[in-house]
C-alpha cells in the first residue's frame, strides 16, 4: 500500500465527486467541439443544460434518466434559471437577448409550452437571471446595466382559457455598469455590478447603494437566509476586492467586513473522486488575494465562490474558510442545498458534493469504495476523531449514528495495513512501526467520553465484525512474523529503556504465552521491573479488549474492562508499597522539567528522577462545598493527603503511555476503583453525588502522576462543574507539582505586573501548570488578576475562570467582559458565540451579567413589575456584554427566556429588542408608553406602528395613560430635563409625519381625539400640507424637464 499523508488541520468537510457526467453529456451529444455546454442551473428536480446550438436540455435528477429538450431560435443558450418553488417553470436567455420561459407541463403530462417571450434586452448581451422566491416573477440583467421584471400569471386554468394576454414587463432600474449578479428573497432584489451593490424593495420601489466605496471589477452579492425560528434577519453578503466580503443587513447598512485573505494561505484539500487518490501537499502558499466573481448560498451557513484556481467555501458569520480546493478552470457554478455542478470552459460537468469527511466514507463504503474510503480515513484521520469526539460529548445517547464505528474501524485496517507494509520495507527492524500503532491505538480509539457513543452499533457492527476480525488476524499474524524474523534475532541486545521499548512492540498483538516466555527470557530485570511485570500483562490485556468494536462501543463493557485494568492498578501502586514516599521526594535541586507529563498534545513525555517532600500544608485548602468536603476529608487514609506527582520507580516511556492513558479513561467514565457498584442498591441521591466526589478526590490523589493533566482538567469541569471540590483537589496537585520551579517559589514576593511578565517569560503556553499560576496569582491580587488573565487566552479559558473563583461569580463577569473587550468591536460577537459551549451558558452568563453592577429592580419597575418612566436610560455595569448576549443567534425558545430574564431584571432595551425580533409588537409599544420617551419611536429604531391597528393601540394606550407623575426621577434629573415625553400630543404629530395629515386627522376623529389637541397640532399638520404640496409641485416640474429633454434627444 503506498504511503498516504495526513492532514494535520482537523478540516469538518471536503468536496467529493462520487460519478462522474461524461457519458450523460456524450449521450446528449454535448461533447464535441461543435456543440457543448454553455450554461448550467440546477433545482430540486430538474439539472438544466444549455447549449450552444439553442437547446436546452432538462434531466431529471434521479436516476439521469427522463430528458426534455427545449429548442430556441433566437441563438444560443447564455443563461437558465429554474424557479426554486415551482419545479414546472424555467427561463433561459439567448444570445441575442431574448428571454423566454417555458411552462413544462410534468402534472398535466402534456407537451412543454413557451408562455411568454420578452425583447425587452433584445440586442444586449444578458448576464443574469433569477427568479422570485414567491411569485412566478423572472428578474433579468444585462451588460448595460438595466434590470427588468417579468410577471406571470399565476392561474395555470386562467392562462389556458386566455392563451394570448399580454404579460407585462417592469423595468425595476438601470444601474451604472454590466449587471454580474441578480438575488432575491422576501420581497428584496440584490443586483451586483461591475462598480457596487444594489438593495431594491420591489414592492415600495425604493433602492439603496450598498456601502460607500465602489470597485471595478466582477465581483458577486447573495442573501444568507435567516434562521426562522429565532426570528434572524436575512444578511446580505458582498464581495470586495482583496478577498474580503461585506456583511450587510436587511436594510442595506453595513455591518462589517471580513478579510480571508490570510485564512487562504493554507494549502487546498484534495478533491474526493473515483479517478484518482487524493493527494495533499503540506506546503503552506502564501496569502491569496482574490475576486469573488459570483457568492451563492450554500447549504446552511455558507457561502461559495470560485476563481480560475478552485472552490472556496467559507463559513462568513465565524470568518472561517470552511475549505478551498483546485478545481481548474470554472467557467459558472450552479448549487442546490449542498450539490455543486460546475460548468468548465471546456464544456464539461462536473457534479461534487459538500460533505463532512465522515458521511463522505459512508458513502464510499455504501459504494464499496473500500480502497478510495481506506486513503480518505487516513488522510483525514484527525478531523474524524475531532469529530467523533465532538459527537460523542453533544449527541443525546440514543441518537448517535451507527456510521461512527464504521469509520473507526477503516482507520484501524489501513493504519494497521500500512504499518504492516511499512515494517516489511525497514531494514533492520525499528520500532517506528509500534510506535505509530501505539499513537494510533491511543488517539483514535480510547478518547474521552467514550462511553456515550451509542449502542445502536451493535446491530451493524455485528455484521461487519466477522470481516473485520479477519484482516485484523491475518494482519497480527503478519506482525507477528515479523517479530520473529531473522533480521531481528541477529540485532545485538538493547540495554536499558531501549529494553524495555522492544519489548512492548505491540502490546496490542501478542499473547499472554508469548509475554510470558519474553518475561522468563529477561535475566537481568532490575528489581523496580519485577513489580510491573503484571501490570504490564494487565495493561497489554486492557489495549487488546479495547480494540474490540463491541467492548469499545459498549459503557458498561469497557468499564468492566477498565475495572479488572484498576484493580492491578491499585495492587502494583499499594499505599504499602508507598511508605517512603515522604523520603523518595526529598530534593533541592528538583526542577520543573524534572516532573513527569504525559502530554498528548505535544507528544512529549517529562521524566522526573528526583522527588520531592510533600507538604503539610494541603491539608489548610479553602473548600468550597464545605459539607461535600468535610465528608472528603473525614473518610481520606492517612496518607491519602500526599499527592503523588512523581513515580517511585522509573518506568517505560512505552508502558508510561499507556498506563497514563488508561487511567486517564478511568477518570473520564468514572471508573474510580475497582469494586463493582450493585445495581440493587438505593442509595440517596444526595450520599451517592458525595461518593463519586469522594472517590474522585482521592483517586487524583493516588494516581496524579499518571494522568494527562489536560484531558484530566476538562474531564472535570465536565463531570463535577457544580461540585468543586473535586477542581481544588485537581489545583491542589497542580500547585503541589509546580512548587519545585523556582519561578512559582519567586512568585511569593512582587507586585501585579512583575508576577505576570514573570509567568509570561518563564511558564509555557500550553503547559498544563499554568493554571496553577493562575490560580497562586488570583488568590493573592483578586479580580483585578482574573482581568489580567485573557493575556493567557486560550491556554486558560473561560470556563477554567469560572471554576477558579467560583465563589465570586461577579468576579467571573468582569473576566469574561474584558476578555470579550479585547477583541475588535466588530469581531466581538462572533468570538462571544465561539466561547458559548455549551449553548446553555447564554441564559447563565445572560443572568449573571443583569444581576450585578444594575441598579435596583425598584428603581427599573413599579409594584406592579411595570416599567418607570425613563428607567430604560439607567447605566448597567455591562450593557455592552448583556447587548452582545441578546444579539447573538438562538432558536426561539432561547430567545423567549432572554426576553424573560431581561424583563425580570427591568433591561428594558435589551426587552424591547428581543421583542422586535419575536415580532411581540404589542407588548413593545405598552412598555415604551410606561418608559415615556418618544425616542424610542423613531424611524431608526424600528418601533414606529406600522398599520392602523397598531397606531389605534398606541393612541388607545396613551388615552388610557395614568397621567399621575411618578416620583422616580429620570437619570438626568427631573422629567422636564428628559427626553420628549409619550403623551397624546406627540404621538398625533408622529402619526401625521407618518401617514400624512389627512389620514392622521381621520384616525384620530375616528378615535374622538380631536377636542384634545392643541394648536400647535394644527399648525404643524398646516405647514404637513403646504410641504407636500410643494414637493409634488417639484416632482412634476423636473419630470416635465426630463420629458423634454428626452424628446429633444430623439429630434
Amino acid at each position: 500500500m503506498t504511503f498516504v499523508p495526513v492532514i494535520l488541520e482537523s478540516y469538518t468537510h471536503v468536496l467529493a465527486e462520487f460519478e462522474s457526467l461524461d457519458p450523460l453529456l456524450s449521450a446528449l451529444r454535448l461533447d464535441s467541439s461543435r456543440l457543448k455546454c454553455t450554461s448550467i442551473a440546477v433545482s430540486r428536480k430538474w439539472l438544466a443544460l444549455g447549449s450552444s446550438g439553442g437547446g436546452l436540455n432538462l434531466i431529471q435528477k434521479e436516476g439521469w434518466k427522463h430528458r426534455l429538450f427545449l429548442s430556441h431560435r433566437e441563438g444560443a443558450i447564455s443563461q437558465v434559471a429554474c424557479c426554486s418553488h415551482d419545479d414546472d417553470y424555467v427561463a433561459v436567455a439567448t444570445s441575442q437577448g431574448f428571454v423566454v420561459v417555458w411552462e413544462l407541463n410534468q402534472e398535466r403530462r402534456g407537451k412543454p409550452e413557451r408562455i411568454y417571450v420578452s425583447s425587452e434586452h433584445k440586442g444586449r448581451k444578458v448576464t443574469a437571471l433569477c427568479w422570485d422566491t414567491a411569485i412566478l416573477r423572472v428578474f433579468v440583467g444585462d451588460h448595460m446595466g438595466k434590470v427588468s421584471a417579468i410577471k406571470l400569471n399565476t392561474s395555470k386554468q386562467a392562462r389556458a382559457a386566455v392563451t394570448f394576454v399580454m404579460f407585462p414587463v417592469q423595468t425595476i432600474t438601470t444601474v451604472d455598469s454590466c449587471v454580474v449578479q441578480l438575488d432575491y428573497l422576501d420581497g428584496r432584489l440584490l443586483i451586483s455590478s461591475l462598480t457596487r451593490s444594489f438593495l431594491c424593495d420591489t414592492e415600495r420601489e425604493k433602492f439603496w447603494k450598498i456601502g460607500n466605496k465602489e470597485r471595478d471589477g466582477e465581483y458577486g452579492a447573495c442573501f444568507f437566509p435567516g434562521r426562522c425560528a429565532a426570528g434572524q434577519q436575512p444578511l446580505i453578503y458582498c464581495a470586495r476586492p482583496g478577498s474580503r466580503m461585506w456583511e450587510v443587513n436587511f436594510d442595506g447598512e453595513v455591518i462589517s467586513t471580513h478579510q480571508f485573505k490570510k485564512l487562504l494561505s493554507s494549502p487546498p484539500l484534495p478533491v474526493i473522486t473515483l479517478r484518482s487518490e487524493p493527494q495533499y501537499d503540506h506546503t503552506v502558499g502564501s496569502s491569496q488575494s482574490l475576486s469573488f466573481p459570483k457568492l451563492l448560498h450554500l447549504s446552511e451557513h455558507c457561502v461559495l465562490t470560485w476563481t480560475e484556481r478552485g472552490i472556496y467555501i467559507f463559513v462568513p458569520q465565524n470568518v472561517q474558510v470552511l475549505l478551498w480546493s483546485e478545481v481548474k478552470d470554472i467557467q459558472d457554478v450552479a448549487v442546490f442545498k449542498n450539490e455543486l455542478f460546475c460548468l468548465h470552459l471546456n464544456g464539461k460537468i462536473s457534479h461534487l458534493s459538500l460533505l463532512s469527511v465522515e458521511r463522505c466514507v459512508e458513502r464510499l463504503l455504501r459504494r464499496s469504495l473500500w480502497n478510495l474510503a481506506a486513503h480518505t480515513c487516513c488522510l483525514f484521520q484527525n478531523s474524524l476523531i475531532a469529530g467523533r469526539l465532538a459527537a460523542v460529548e453533544e449527541a443525546p445517547f440514543h441518537h448517535m449514528k451507527v456510521s461512527a464505528s464504521w469509520t473507526l474501524v477503516f482507520i484501524v485496517l489501513l493504519v494497521v495495513e500500512e504499518a504492516v507494509s511499512q515494517m516489511k520495507t525497514l531494514v533492520p527492524f525499528t520500532a517506528k512501526p509500534s510506535q505509530k500503532m501505539r499513537d494510533l491505538k491511543n488517539s483514535s480509539h480510547i478518547k474521552k467520553r467514550t462511553s456515550q457513543i451509542s449502542v445502536a452499533a451493535h446491530t451493524e457492527m455485528r455484521a461487519v465484525k466477522e470481516s473485520v476480525s479477519s484482516f485484523v488476524r491475518k494482519t497480527t499474524e503478519k506482525i507477528g512474523t515479523l517479530h520473529t524474523s531473522p533480521d531481528q534475532k541477529v540485532r545485538p541486545e538493547p540495554r536499558g529503556d531501549e529494553q524495555l521499548c522492544e519489548e512492548d512492540v505491540s502490546p496490542v498483538t501478542c499473547s499472554k504465552e508469548e509475554d510470558t516466555e519474553g518475561i522468563k527470557e529477561v535475566t537481568s530485570q532490575p528489581p523496580e521491573e519485577d513489580k510491573f511485570q503484571e501490570l504490564k500483562i494487565a495493561t497489554a490485556e486492557a489495549m487488546t479488549k479495547l480494540q474490540d468494536p463491541l467492548v469499545l462501543f459498549e459503557p458498561e463493557s469497557l468499564r468492566m474492562v477498565l475495572q479488572e485494568w484498576l484493580s492491578q492498578l491499585e495492587k502494583t501502586f499499594a499505599i504499602k508499597d508507598f511508605s517512603g514516599i515522604s523520603g523518595t521526594c526529598n530534593s533541592s535541586t528538583t526542577s520543573n522539567e524534572d516532573v513527569l507529563l504525559f502530554d498528548e498534545s505535544k507528544n512529549g513525555i517529562l521524566v522526573e528522577d528526583n522527588e520531592k517532600e510533600k507538604r503539610d500544608s494541603l491539608g489548610n485548602e479553602e473548600t468550597v462545598d464545605h459539607k461535600a468536603c468535610e465528608s472528603v476529608n473525614s473518610l481520606r487514609e492517612p496518607l491519602d493527603d500526599l499527592f503523588r506527582v512523581c513515580s517511585p520507580w522509573s518506568i517505560a516511556n512505552g508502558l508510561w503511555k499507556d498506563l497514563a492513558e488508561l487511567t486517564t479513561l478511568c477518570l473520564e467514565l468514572n471508573v474510580l476503583n475497582s469494586e463493582i457498584k450493585s445495581t440493587s442498591e438505593h442509595e440517596d441521591h444526595t450520599l451517592q453525588e458525595h461518593s463519586s466526589e469522594i472517590l474522585a478526590c482521592q483517586f487524583l490523589k493516588k494516581y496524579f502522576f499518571l494522568l494527562d493533566l489536560k484531558r484530566a482538567k476538562e474531564s472535570i469541569k465536565l463531570t463535577y462543574a457544580n461540585n468543586h471540590c473535586v477542581w481544588d483537589t485537581f489545583i491542589e496537585g497542580l500547585k503541589e507539582m509546580a512548587s519545585s520551579n523556582p519561578t512559582y517559589m519567586e512568585m511569593e514576593e512582587g507586585d501585579l505586573p512583575t508576577k505576570l511578565k514573570l509567568v509570561d517569560d518563564s511558564v509555557p503556553f500550553d503547559s498544563p501548570l499554568l493554571i496553577a499560576y493562575a490560580t497562586q496569582l488570583y488568590e493573592k491580587f483578586g479580580e483585578s488578576a482574573l482581568r489580567s488573565l485573557i493575556k493567557f487566552y486560550p491556554s486558560i479559558l473561560p470556563s477554567d475562570v469560572m471554576q477558579l473563583c467560583h465563589h465570586h461569580p461577579a468576579q467571573f463577569l468582569a473576566y469574561l467582559d474584558s476578555l470579550v473587550k479585547s477583541r475588535p468591536e466588530d469581531h466581538r460577537q462572533s468570538f462571544l458565540e465561539s466561547l458559548l459551549q455549551p449553548e446553555s451558558l447564554r441564559l447563565d452568563w445572560l443572568l449573571l451579567a443583569v444581576s450585578h453592577d444594575a441598579p435596583p429592580s425598584t428603581s427599573t419597575m413599579d409594584d406592579e413589575g411595570n416599567p418607570r418612566p425613563h428607567s430604560h436610560l439607567f447605566s448597567w455595569g455591562y450593557s455592552q456584554l448583556i447587548l452582545h448576549l441578546i444579539k447573538l443567534p438562538a432558536d426561539f425558545t432561547t430567545k423567549e427566556k432572554m426576553t424573560d430574564i431581561c424583563r425580570s431584571r427591568g433591561f428594558w432595551p435589551g426587552y424591547l429588542t428581543l421583542c422586535l425580533e419575536l415580532e411581540r409588537r404589542r407588548e413593545a409599544f405598552t412598555n415604551i408608553v410606561y418608559l415615556n420617551d418618544m425616542s424610542l419611536m423613531d424611524g431608526d429604531s424600528g418601533w414606529i406602528p406600522e398599520t392602523m391597528e397598531e397606531w389605534k393601540l398606541l393612541l388607545h394606550l396613551v388615552q388610557n395613560k395614568n397621567t399621575k407623575p411618578d416620583p422616580q426621577n429620570s437619570p438626568n434629573g427631573s422629567f422636564s430635563d428628559g427626553p420628549s415625553p409619550v403623551n397624546l400630543e406627540n404621538v398625533a404629530l408622529l402619526l401625521a409625519k407618518a401617514m400624512g395629515p389627512d389620514r392622521a386627522w381621520s384616525l384620530l376623529q375616528e378615535c374622538g381625539l380631536t377636542l384634545e389637541l392643541s394648536e400647535r397640532f394644527t399648525r404643524t399638520c398646516n405647514i404637513l400640507r403646504i410641504a407636500e404640496k410643494r414637493q409634488r409641485a417639484l416632482i412634476q416640474s423636473m419630470l416635465e424637464k426630463c420629458d423634454r429633454f428626452l424628446w429633444s434627444q430623439q429630434a
